[in-house]
């Protein structure tokens, strides 16, 4: 049926269904046919980083992941789930360093627009960190993110006011 009128989200849907029957190699090419649909549409990226991770290609993975945050306004997720490809591989202190250089890249960028995509992505290396039981990075981290919090509590405020 999709290939009478193929569209992006049409095999989209296809891939995730083929996901959901644990049937990845299908997914991974229902995924490959809707980025070379629409190679604009992030939800293909994102989705077939997936599907690369779980099949174990992990380079592949996070490339789609960084070419998803690229072309989504949220970047948050994408970096987040390339970092947990390094956790797959067993690499936890690359994966937790990745997500901490991104947070600050993130904030460099544009820090106005970027202060709550920095929180949150510091927010999940705290996690990953005291769950890779790295004491010593989670306590950097924390130490890192008492001026976000204090500055997320003043947006919370101001924004409630």
């Amino acid at each position: 049926m999709i290939s009478l009128i193929p569209t992006n989200g049409g095999y989209v849907l296809l891939a995730d269904t083929y996901r959901a029957q644990n049937n990845l190699q299908k997914a991974k090419e229902a995924y490959i046919k809707a980025v070379n649909t629409d190679g604009n549409h992030p939800v293909a990226y994102y989705k077939r980083g997936h599907a690369f991770t779980f099949l174990g290609d992990y380079e592949k993975a996070r490339a789609d992941y960084q070419k998803d945050g690229s072309l989504d306004d949220d970047k948050a997720l994408s970096i987040s789930s390339a970092a947990f490809t390094y956790l797959y591989e067993g690499k936890h202190k690359q994966g937790l360093q990745y997500l901490v250089d991104q947070a600050f890249n993130i904030y460099l960028s544009d820090a106005t627009k970027s202060a709550a995509a920095m929180y949150d992505l510091m927010n999940i290396a705290e996690f990953t960190a005291f769950h890779i039981n790295d004491a010593q990075s989670l306590q950097t981290i924390v130490q890192m993110m008492e001026p976000l919090t204090e500055e997320r509590l003043k947006w919370m405020t101001d924004k409630d006011a």
